[in-house]
C-alpha cells in the first residue's frame, strides 16, 4: 500500500481528480472516493466502500467494508426511473444521441461528522447528515439525520441509544477534539473518559 503525499492508498482504490483527501487518509482494497467528495484526516475507508459525489466525511472516521455514503438516487416523480432520460451516456453510451438528457436534482451528498464509526454493509442516503461521534450499526440503511453520539441500527435505521449522557455529549461537542493539532490529539488519554475531558478542558481553557 503506497504512501502518497501523506495518504495511504491501496493499488485498487480510486480517487476522483476533483476529490479532496486531508492527509493522512487510508483507503483499503477497492475503496472509492467520487467527484467533489472530501475525506478528513485520520479517517479510513475500507474495501468495496464508496463515498459518492459531493459526500463529506469528517476527521477520525472509521468506515467498514461495503459501505455506501450518499449513493445516487433516481427520479421517482417521472414516468420512469430509468437513466435513459438523464444519464444515458454513462450507462449506454452508444445511445447518447438517441435519448435527450433531462437532468434532475440529485440532492446534496451525505455529510458524515467527525469520529463517526460506520459498520459493514451500511448505507447512508444522500442529503442525510450524521452527527459527530455517532455510530451506524452494520447493515443499517440511514434515511434521516443522525444526532451526535447517537447509535442507530436497522433498516431503516432507528435510534438505539446515546453513547453518553446529555451533559457529556454537549461537553464533547463543545471541546471538538478533532479540530486540535495532531500533537495535541496524541496526548489525549483516550482510555479514560473523565481524564480525556479534563485534559481537553485544560487545553481549551474552559
Amino acid at each position: 500500500m503506497p504512501k502518497i503525499k501523506g495518504n495511504y492508498l491501496s493499488a485498487k482504490s480510486k480517487v476522483a481528480d476533483c476529490a479532496t483527501l486531508e492527509a493522512p487518509v487510508r483507503l483499503y482494497g477497492s475503496a472509492r472516493i467520487r467527484e467533489k467528495a472530501t475525506v478528513g484526516r485520520f479517517s479510513f475507508v475500507n474495501t468495496r466502500s464508496t463515498v459518492y459525489q459531493g459526500g463529506k466525511v469528517g476527521r477520525y472516521c472509521s468506515i467498514g467494508k461495503n459501505v455506501e455514503v450518499g449513493p445516487f438516487n433516481h427520479p421517482m416523480e417521472r414516468i420512469s426511473t430509468s437513466p435513459v432520460s438523464y444519464h444515458v451516456h454513462l450507462h449506454f453510451p452508444d445511445f447518447k444521441d438517441t435519448f435527450p438528457s433531462h437532468p434532475f436534482d440529485l440532492k446534496s451528498g451525505a455529510v458524515i461528522g467527525n469520529d463517526v464509526w460506520i459498520g459493514t454493509n451500511a448505507m447512508i442516503m444522500r442529503n442525510v447528515t450524521v452527527g459527530d461521534g455517532a455510530v451506524i450499526g452494520a447493515g443499517s440503511i440511514v434515511t434521516k439525520d443522525v444526532e451526535p453520539y447517537s447509535i442507530v441500527v436497522g433498516t431503516p435505521a432507528q435510534h438505539l441509544r446515546y453513547r453518553f449522557d446529555e451533559q457529556t455529549r454537549a461537553t464533547l461537542l463543545g471541546l471538538a477534539w478533532w479540530d486540535l493539532s495532531v500533537e495535541e490529539v496524541s496526548k489525549i488519554p483516550f482510555h479514560d473518559l473523565e481524564e480525556s475531558v479534563a485534559y481537553l478542558k485544560h487545553l481549551r481553557g474552559v
